[in-house]
């Protein structure tokens, strides 16, 4: 825990070097957890922390540069915001040990509740080498301090227990006298001492309106007993509204995927049921695959801190409707991402010019027991037991195999037929990802989409990846790779892995649009498709081969 406060205390000893009256406010993620909507918080709008979703384009992280790429977040996707009840169950304990890992039950873990804001903003926060990146780091980390003095005290008034000396067991770097890192003259011990608190720094307590309606800021709002942040259309701060707004505020909770490759993540809860990964997996959307500064106007000042705020009275349903469906036939609702915003960050720079792009052909087939409420109709009456779409043709059925291969769980498809496939490059001697999707007519027994997947210039030198793709529901599609001087072009099962270079012939374009370029030819203004030029074939055929046997 001396980790957490030697953080906080640098950065606002750093703050105080240009401003040194500043004090550095903690940001209490439970006054957005109890909100209907936490993602329509205050603190996501230009006035506070700007951008929630996506490229952080307002808000005085305007423009933000990080080491690998624009400040990115993509808020209320998975975890969750920390409850009042996760820092009552903290409080409940009397040993740091009973709070931190490696013992503590999750319940009673400080330290896993605190992953939680790290995935629920996501981006650059979801990751252990880049979080520190986001501003809202420190907010969130001087929280956790907050929290953490809340725990002290309770040891000393009610467990009788001297929170200086209650050192837990720990080996390697955490053993109690190993110097603590950024102040080697300390020891780990020494941020347990009680001085850091008597003489340096104190806690404003999070805001409470149970003497009055009032919770001494214009941004939050009394509810139930509680303060809450106010939502920001409420709150007359403007923001994107209307269709605008809804595809703004989709892109950023749907783009998961898209995200720099930020490593490692933070351990932490299980997606709450208002997260779009949660709702994802009861419809089967694509993001199967893959948790505020000034909002509560609160500063570490010379205040006594309160256990008092922390009442929950207010339990969050986790629990979502079931599906259950003869065959998967389709229901109202759209489980449909929006367009991917790629980070173009590659081994150490984001830059566009660094990519290439590959065109690929992906192949989708139909599942037979997929059906859609399209009837044929015969002597003017519709046979109801029939779909119209799946109306048997032995050439074409023989052609097309079905299989069971493992899917989601509750897998929905959207109900117009548009169906979805993900690809994903992932560099194998670069360090980096390009994600797209597929766009394919589900209706159909048979029909195919083009995608261009970025990869790494091979200018200088030769460009390894392996490229995968799977549907909606968690599918693997099976890669076929072109057989060299085959004409008509065949191909051949592999694994997807691919090893580009700048010599011909080229299977790549330089841009976005010369690799388009490459598959379509003109002819008096009127385009033929020059598919048989394709390198890279994805067949989504309900196969239940694993592609990498």
């Amino acid at each position: 825990m001396s980790v957490i406060f030697s953080l906080c205390f640098r950065y606002e000893e750093a703050l105080r070097r240009i401003i040194p009256m500043v004090v550095l406010p903690y940001w209490d993620s439970t006054l957005d957890f109890h909100m209907d909507e936490p993602t329509e918080s205050v603190i996501w709008t230009p006035l506070f922390m700007g951008d929630g979703s996506g490229i952080v384009n307002t808000g005085p992280f305007t423009s933000w540069s990080t080491p690998i790429g624009p400040l990115r977040r993509n808020i209320g996707v998975q975890s969750r915001l920390m409850s009042r009840q996760n820092i009552i169950d903290v409080l409940s304990r009397c040993r740091h040990a009973e709070i931190t890992f490696p013992n503590a039950l999750p319940q009673f873990n400080l330290e896993f509740h605190h992953g939680g804001p790290h995935g629920w903003v996501g981006g650059h926060m979801a990751g252990l080498s880049t979080a520190a990146f986001d501003p809202i780091f420190f907010l969130h980390h001087a929280f956790i301090d907050y929290i953490w003095q809340l725990f002290r005290n309770h040891q000393r008034t009610v467990c009788g227990i001297n929170p200086a000396t209650d050192y837990p067991t720990a080996t390697g770097l955490q053993v109690p006298q190993r110097p603590m890192d950024a102040f080697p003259r300390f020891t780990n011990i020494d941020g347990y001492a009680d001085y850091w608190e008597m003489f340096w720094f104190n806690y404003e307590p999070s805001p409470t309106c149970t003497m009055s309606l009032q919770c001494g800021s214009p941004w939050l709002v009394c509810q139930g007993g509680f303060c809450i942040s106010r939502a920001a259309e409420v709150s007359g701060i403007p923001v994107a509204r209307g269709f605008a707004g809804e595809m703004e505020a989709r892109r950023g909770r749907e783009e998961t995927a898209s995200m720099p490759d930020v490593g490692p993540r933070f351990i932490m809860p299980p997606s709450e049921s208002r997260t779009h990964e949660f709702r994802s997996r009861t419809r089967g959307s694509l993001t199967d695959v893959e948790g505020s500064e000034m909002r509560a106007m609160i500063g570490r000042v010379k205040r006594a801190a309160s256990v008092a705020p922390f009442v929950d009275n207010m339990t969050i349903s986790e629990k979502s409707g079931d599906i259950s469906l003869a065959t998967k036939s389709y229901k109202a609702g759209t489980g449909l991402i929006t367009p991917v915003q790629n980070s173009f960050f590659i081994n150490g720079e984001a830059d566009m010019k660094l990519w290439v792009f590959v065109p690929i052909q992906v192949i989708y087939m139909k599942p037979s027991d997929e059906k859609f409420p399209v009837h044929p109709v015969y002597n003017g009456q519709p046979n109801l037991n029939q779909e119209f779409y799946s109306i048997n043709y032995p050439e074409l059925d023989k052609q097309i195999r079905d299989g069971q291969p493992k899917e989601f769980s509750n897998c929905k498809r959207d109900p117009s037929g548009a169906g979805q496939i993900l690809l994903q490059s992932n560099g194998m001697n670069y360090v980096s990802r390009y994600i797209e999707y597929a766009i394919v007519d589900s209706r159909l027994p048979i029909s195919s989409s083009m995608v261009y997947m970025g990869v790494k210039n091979p200018m200088n030198e030769t460009a390894e990846a392996i490229i995968s793709a799977h549907d909606r529901c968690g599918r693997m599609c099976q890669p076929r790779c072109l057989i060299r001087e085959s004409n008509p072009p065949r191909y051949r099962p592999c694994s997807g892995a691919i090893r580009i270079s700048s010599a011909s012939p080229k299977m790549y374009g330089n841009t976005f649009g010369e690799a388009i370029m490459d598959v379509w030819h003109w002819s008096d203004r009127d385009p033929r498709n020059a598919i048989s030029t394709i390198q890279l074939v994805m067949i989504c055929n309900n196969d239940e081969k694993w592609p990498w046997n």
